[in-house]
């Protein structure tokens, strides 16, 4: 997967079929600061003197902040500039905003504020910033300055988001390429982009098997160094290793400018995992108990309600794939156990004689993408195998 350059006078969109809607590397979900405004009162020009700094906010509570941020500071003593210059930013007022969320289309923007305003919303959520001050030419600097006031503009600071290959993060890269100022270092990481955005989830469960769940099998490739600055603090550790033009380290500086003590182990099991299992066993122990003393003669409403659970959720699952512009919903192979005809054979339950053989044929459809699924680059999420499991067990056993 390639970026597009950051062009002078427009952004252009990525030549993708479809895009994702994911809205967590951002810290703002409205302008903190007028773009227009602020376009007054800036400079045509800044100093010799000036720098230009990436800004990495780590995760915080909200969900929005998961993933952290980054964001541009340009200071410039001369002109008593210091501003944080913010692509993580968008209207909340814009026309059928929720649906255009589910659907993918998001427009972000490029917004400014001073860098005081910048620092009391990191201090407000109590989230670690750090400064990685670049070690830049002064003709890099003026060629940045003319990007940054060029993107400003009414017509070009919107762009279409997308959580991996276009964001907050990979736009501070875009700026240095344009400017021939970076050189990535050596790729070091292996991880999926699965288990790269598992790292800041993985002690929020529910968060955690939703993603799991929703995200498709593109999401188990591996990207390359470039790609992996979609992560703010994949791409201040990329930083740290890249050079300039000169061969010289790009980072001249790095400082810590706020700092909480913030908890950032993924250690442990989470408790999702536990809790599926001892229900999935308990639906295992019930369907045997019922098989041993014929019991299980028919479909129970206990059946019914299972395939209206799961045939919603591969209803929802298959949706995200074919109807919506996200491509990391795509290619999600959890349709095969999350069957959505399950939803259909709950609705005309009491009225469908071919139900016992609709859940017999779907239970070795069910079975097959078990086994298929230890061979497949998507795996099935470790909290729910044993419920996939189990589904395929009882389906199995009452349509006997």
């Amino acid at each position: 997967m390639r970026h597009h350059p950051l062009r002078t006078g427009h952004f252009g969109l990525l030549n993708l079929l479809v895009r994702n809607y994911t809205c967590a590397v951002t810290t703002a979900l409205v302008f903190a600061f007028s773009v227009s405004a602020s376009w007054a009162q800036i400079p045509d020009s800044i100093s010799a003197e000036s720098t230009i700094s990436v800004l990495t906010v780590y995760a915080g509570d909200p969900v929005y902040s998961a993933w952290g941020h980054s964001a541009l500071r340009v200071q410039d003593p001369e002109s008593r500039i210091d501003a944080v210059f913010n692509w993580g930013t968008f209207d909340v007022t814009r026309p059928n905003f929720i649906p255009r969320f589910v659907y993918g289309d998001m427009l972000y923007q490029l917004s400014i504020e001073p860098m005081t305003r910048f620092m009391r919303g990191a201090d407000a959520e109590q989230r670690d910033v750090v400064e990685q001050i670049l070690n830049l030419s002064p003709q890099a600097i003026h060629e940045m300055w003319g990007l940054l006031k060029e993107n400003l503009k009414e017509d070009n600071r919107s762009y279409q988001y997308d959580f991996v290959l276009d964001n907050c993060s990979t736009r501070l890269v875009d700026l240095l390429e344009a400017t021939n100022s970076i050189s990535l270092g050596e790729d070091r990481y292996v991880h999926t982009y699965r288990d790269m955005i598992d790292e800041y989830v993985h002690k929020r469960s529910w968060l955690d098997l939703g993603i799991d769940l929703v995200f498709g099998s593109l999401m188990d490739d591996t990207p390359d160094l470039r790609t992996r600055t979609f992560l703010p603090i994949y791409l201040m550790q990329i930083l740290d290793d890249a050079s300039g033009s000169n061969g010289a380290p790009l980072v001249r500086e790095k400082r810590t400018l706020a700092e909480y003590g913030n908890d950032r182990s993924q250690a442990g099991l989470p408790w999702t995992v536990p809790l599926f299992w001892v229900l999935s066993a308990s639906l295992m122990a019930m369907t045997i108990k019922g098989l041993r003393d014929k019991s299980l003669t028919a479909p129970a409403r206990l059946d019914q309600w299972l395939l209206g659970v799961t045939g919603f959720m591969g209803l929802f699952l298959a949706g995200m794939w074919f109807v919506t512009q996200h491509w990391v919903t795509a290619l999600n192979w959890n349709v095969g156990w999350l069957l959505p005809t399950h939803l259909a054979a709950a609705i005309v339950w009491s009225k469908w004689s071919g139900l016992r053989t609709y859940l017999r044929y779907s239970s070795y459809v069910m079975g097959i993408v078990l086994v298929l699924q230890i061979f497949l680059v998507q795996p099935i999420p470790p909290a729910m195998l044993p419920v996939a499991a189990a589904l395929t067990f009882r389906f199995w056993g009452v349509s006997r």
